[in-house]
């Protein structure tokens, strides 16, 4: 296996296919008083397995993090996943809110700070709490119909709290980051991402809005981030292949993206972003939970695996096929590649 470095990596990735795979995580989403000893438990197992990335605390709070500052009840659904009630009804009630501190920030600060020290590390890398894009936090703040209809009722109205929303999330990635002192992307896709490089971002309200909608109400916003920031990886689990041609013509700086097949294919996005990194998987929610089909991959492999800046993002342990994609990547003189330290 070939060992790359990290910062090179995003710097000029290599046009060919990287597998990666990290330890099996409990701590994702768990309640913050067990966090720290979970994430402790995983750290400690990491190598154990097939993981050939470092170890990471991935501060993950849930979907709501980004929205907490504005109020909103949060409750604890019954399979343990936090989720929050909007605190707005109306646009002119989301206008007049005033957003305090976020509680996630300091929680991730202080969990993350208390592993390094029990476990007397300071090489623990950190994933920070799920950064929803500037809609997404928008259609948790207000109610997600009252937002699409202001779209096309009130448009001025609609940008004023989208630009106080965007306000708000980038101070609360400088907070975060200033604290921490370095960042590791975020908590979706398990790829790494380095501080200097630029921030991991959830576009998950892309499959709802048509071209001209998300060019008007979500670009301008993504491209405020890219730019604060040097530039944005997308996570969108969803449909969004019909957006990448107005993307490649925003200015905004995409340093990778994910697609999950069949919602959104590879190839939609390489005709417009044949530079990015692109992490493929196979969204089979209801034959398996595995995210990774391995004959889908291997189809990928053979077709863009040596030409393309394929980032295939594991999990080390079964059913997730590490072992038959290295393998295949092998028999195709393609190393699959790890990261020592990032």
């Amino acid at each position: 296996m070939t060992v790359l470095d990290i910062h090179e990596y995003w710097h000029e990735p290599p046009r060919h296919a990287v597998l990666t795979a990290i330890h099996e995580l409990t701590h994702r989403q768990c309640q913050p008083a067990e966090k720290a000893d979970r994430a402790i438990v995983d750290i400690e197992a990491w190598h154990e397995g097939r993981a050939n990335v470092p170890p990471t605390f991935f501060a993950d709070f849930g979907t709501i993090t980004m929205a907490k500052p504005w109020g909103g009840k949060v409750e604890v659904s019954d399979d343990g996943l936090p989720f929050i009630h909007p605190i707005a009804n109306t646009l002119e009630e989301a206008l007049a809110i005033e957003p305090g501190e976020n509680e996630d920030v300091a929680n991730a600060v202080s969990i993350y700070r208390q592993i390094c020290e029990r476990l007397g590390r300071d090489d623990i890398c950190f994933k920070t709490p799920d950064f929803q894009g500037v809609l997404n936090t928008a259609g948790l703040i207000l109610k997600q119909e009252e937002l699409f209809m202001d779209m096309h009722g009130q448009p001025d109205k609609v940008h004023r709290f989208l630009e106080r929303v965007c306000d708000t999330n980038i101070a609360m990635m400088h907070s975060l980051r200033e604290q921490i002192g370095r960042t590791d992307g975020n908590i979706w896709p398990y790829v790494w991402l380095p501080h200097e490089a630029g921030v991991m971002i959830t576009e998950d309200m892309m499959p709802l809005l048509s071209p001209d909608q998300y060019k008007q109400f979500g670009l301008p916003y993504l491209k405020r981030i890219s730019d604060e920031f040097g530039g944005v990886f997308i996570h969108c689990c969803g449909e969004w292949g019909r957006h990448a041609k107005n993307i490649a013509e925003s200015g905004v700086n995409v340093l990778g993206a994910e697609c999950h097949y069949p919602f959104t294919k590879i190839q939609e996005i390489i005709e417009y972003l044949p530079d990015a990194v692109l992490v493929p998987y196979y969204a089979d929610f209801e034959k398996s939970e595995n995210c990774a089909d391995s004959d889908y991959l291997k189809g990928l492999l053979d077709n863009y695996g040596n030409n393309t800046r394929l980032w295939l993002a594991m999990v080390d342990a079964d059913p997730w096929p590490v072992e038959q994609i290295s393998k295949h990547m092998q028999a195709m003189g393609i190393d699959a590649d790890g990261f020592s330290e990032l």
